[in-house]
C-alpha cells in the first residue's frame, strides 16, 4: 500500500499535539508495511531544520520526503515570493502528476487553510484522487477567520474524501453527514508512542516533589490559569511541592493573567515556566513528577476533541488529576485510573490534588492508568486497526 501525505510543514521539527498524533499513526502504518512519502508545502522554518534536511528530498526514519518549493530559504521576502510562484493551482498540478505517476493508493491530506485550498484544486483533476483525511478537532477550529473556505471545506471537499479517521465518537457524528455514502470512516482513539516510555534515561534537574503540566499555556483550551489557582490554594499545605509548566511560553493575554495570579500569591518561587521541552525530554519530565495535572475547561472544543497529552501522562505511570470532560470518562474511572475534578472550578481541582496526594493507592492509580494507555491508546494497537482499515478500503 502506497500513501502520499501532504503536509504544511515538516512534522519532525516541531512538537505539537497535531504532529504527535500524526506521527503516531504514520509511524505505525509504516511499521506495518505501508510505503509512505511526505510532501511539505513550506520549506525550512528554522535553521535546525535546514541542517537535518539539507536536501529538497530524501529519506528520514523510513519516510521518503520532498519539499515542494525549490526556494529553500529562511528569508521572509523569498518565502512570500515562493507562495506567489507556487500557489495552490500550481502545487495541485504538481502533486496530482506525482500521485498518478507513482501510482499511490491514497493522498493523506493534512490540516491547514493552504492545504485545503490545494485540495479544492486537486478534486478538479482527473483521474480522481483517493483522499484520506484524519481529524482530531471540529472543522471550524482550523478556520478562525475564513467562513467561505470553511463552507467550501464542508460542502465541496469532504464529499470527495474516500476514507476518514476521527479521534472521538463525537467527531464521527459531526463529520459523517458531510461525507458521501461511499466514504468509510473509522474512530481511532488518541494514540501514544509507548516505546518512548520503555526506558527512561536520566533524571531531571528539577526540585522534587512536583506537579507537572505539559502543553500549551492556553487558558481557554487547557485551563492553565485554573491549574495555577488550584496550586496556589494548596501550596501552604504542601510547602515542598512545586508546579512546573512545560510548553512554549507566549507573552499574550493568557500568560499575563497567569503571572498576575502567581505574583499576587507570592508563588514565584513555587511555580516555574520551563519553556518547550524536546520530544525526547518529555518522558523523563513526566515520569519524575508526583502528579500530572490537566485542568481542561468545559467547552465545545473539548467536547469534540481528546487531549493527546493525557495519553503521555498515562503512559508515564504517574497519577493523573484531570477534569472530567468530553469522552475521558469513557476510558478512565475516578479514584481507580485517575482522579477527576469538575471543570472550570479551581477549588474542585485543588481538592482533587489533595485527594490524590493523600491517597494510599496513589501508585496503583498511576499503574492502572498506564495499563489503559497500553491497552487502548497504544500506537501499535490503533495503527494496526488503521492499516487494516485502509487496506480494506483502497
Amino acid at each position: 500500500m502506497k500513501i502520499l501525505i501532504l503536509l504544511q510543514r515538516n512534522p519532525f521539527v516541531e512538537t505539537s499535539a497535531q504532529n504527535n498524533r500524526f506521527l503516531s499513526l504514520a509511524e505505525g502504518i509504516l511499521a506495518h508495511g505501508a510505503n509512505i512519502k511526505l510532501l511539505f508545502v513550506e520549506y525550512y522554518g528554522v535553521e535546525s531544520e535546514r541542517k537535518i534536511f539539507s536536501n529538497r528530498g530524501g529519506n528520514y526514519k523510513g519516510f521518503q520526503y520532498e519539499y515542494l518549493s525549490p526556494l529553500g530559504t529562511l528569508n521572509p521576502i523569498m518565502k512570500k515570493l515562493s507562495k506567489v510562484l507556487y500557489n495552490s493551482t500550481v502545487l495541485a498540478k504538481k502533486i496530482h502528476a506525482q500521485y498518478v505517476k507513482e501510482d499511490f493508493d491514497y493522498l493523506w491530506l493534512g490540516v491547514s487553510e493552504e492545504l485545503f485550498k490545494i485540495a479544492l484544486q486537486l478534486i478538479k483533476c482527473k483521474p480522481r484522487i483517493n483522499f484520506l483525511h484524519e481529524r482530531s478537532e471540529f472543522s471550524w477550529i482550523a478556520f478562525p477567520n475564513n467562513k467561505k473556505l470553511h463552507d467550501n471545506y464542508l460542502k465541496k471537499l469532504l464529499p470527495e474524501i474516500k476514507v476518514m479517521a476521527v479521534m472521538t465518537k463525537t467527531l464521527k457524528q459531526y463529520y459523517f453527514p458531510y461525507l458521501s455514502e461511499q466514504a468509510a470512516i473509522i474512530h481511532l482513539p488518541m494514540t501514544v508512542d509507548l516505546s518512548r516510555f520503555a526506558e527512561i534515561k536520566g533524571d531531571v534537574n528539577l526540585i522534587k516533589p512536583y506537579i507537572g503540566y505539559c502543553g500549551s499555556m492556553n487558558n481557554k483550551k487547557d485551563g492553565v490559569d485554573v491549574l495555577i489557582q488550584a496550586f496556589v490554594e494548596i501550596m501552604d499545605q504542601y510547602p515542598n511541592l512545586h508546579l512546573y509548566l512545560a510548553g512554549t511560553k507566549n507573552l499574550n493575554e493568557d500568560y499575563l493573567n497567569q503571572v498576575k495570579i502567581i505574583e499576587k500569591s507570592n508563588a514565584q518561587n513555587r511555580i516555574t515556566y520551563l519553556g518547550e521541552i524536546s520530544r525526547e525530554g518529555i518522558p523523563a519530565f513526566l515520569t519524575n513528577a508526583s502528579i500530572l495535572a490537566l485542568a481542561r475547561p468545559n467547552s465545545q472544543q473539548s467536547e469534540g476533541g481528546f487531549p493527546t497529552k493525557l495519553g503521555e501522562y498515562l503512559a508515564s505511570g504517574r497519577t493523573v488529576c484531570v477534569t472530567n470532560i468530553g469522552e475521558i470518562s469513557d476510558y478512565l474511572t475516578d479514584n481507580k485510573s485517575a482522579f477527576f475534578a469538575l471543570p472550570d472550578n479551581y477549588v474542585s481541582f485543588s481538592e482533587t490534588i489533595v485527594k490524590a496526594l493523600s491517597a494510599k493507592n496513589i501508585d496503583e492509580v498511576g499503574e492502572e492508568g498506564r495499563k489503559i494507555a497500553f491497552q487502548i491508546f497504544n500506537k501499535d494497537v490503533q495503527s494496526k486497526r488503521f492499516y487494516d482499515f485502509l487496506l480494506s478500503n483502497k
